[in-house]
């Protein structure tokens, strides 16, 4: 994907990805570049090289602490038993599967999410990208916390969702998206990354195949 983006415009490519590298506070952020850098092509990987160069770690010496001079052996420590951690209930209506382009809310795999998270929202989407996000948008309104199921066209939907209204979006899961079938919407989810630092700082992103 970055290949082909570079291929479709270098110069903002390469100061898009400097941008996050420098702005990015997850150190995951650069190990993961650095392992996929070899696949860019050599003027992008010179570009690169300095931000992505692994940091030599500080190491510490440990100091053993001095005991304690006097220690009464008669103390009991009293030890209070843990409470075991309530775990919180997750809201399945904030849970929404986006289908592909030429699937439904009846699919398998939208039967196989509704079966095992009841309640969740699996809409039909129609027509053509503009449309179906406008289709979109009233079905998510002002709601925070979703967790946004995107598959393929889907795919493609959420993630330009989720870079509009970061703050809505509590957790995004893309099952083979569709987000090379237009280069100016990939330029687009590009753009709004660069101008969406939580995004690449913060924010969980899913991908799964």
């Amino acid at each position: 994907m970055i290949v082909a983006l570079y291929r479709a415009s270098a110069n903002e490519t390469t100061f898009m990805l400097k941008h996050i590298l420098t702005a990015s506070e997850n150190p995951m952020t650069v190990i993961t570049m650095r392992r996929i850098s070899t696949s860019f092509p050599p003027p992008l990987q010179r570009e690169l090289r300095e931000l992505i160069r692994p940091q030599e770690l500080a190491v510490q010496r440990y100091v053993p602490e001095e005991p304690d001079d006097f220690i009464d052996e008669t103390a009991v420590m009293e030890i209070k038993p843990k409470r075991p951690a309530r775990q919180k209930k997750m809201d399945n209506s904030r849970i929404i599967y986006l289908h592909g382009l030429e699937s439904n809310s009846q699919s398998g795999k939208a039967r196989q999410f509704a079966e095992q998270f009841p309640g969740m929202v699996t809409p039909d989407f129609t027509g053509e990208f503009e449309e179906r996000m406008k289709q979109l948008k009233p079905i998510l309104g002002r709601k925070k916390n979703w967790t946004i199921i995107g598959s393929s066209f889907g795919g493609l939907m959420g993630t330009v969702f989720t870079c509009k209204h970061p703050t809505q979006v509590r957790k995004l899961i893309l099952l083979a998206p569709a987000l090379l079938r237009d280069p100016s919407a990939l330029i687009l989810i590009w753009k709004l990354f660069l101008f969406q630092p939580s995004l690449s700082t913060g924010r969980e992103m899913t991908s799964s195949r």
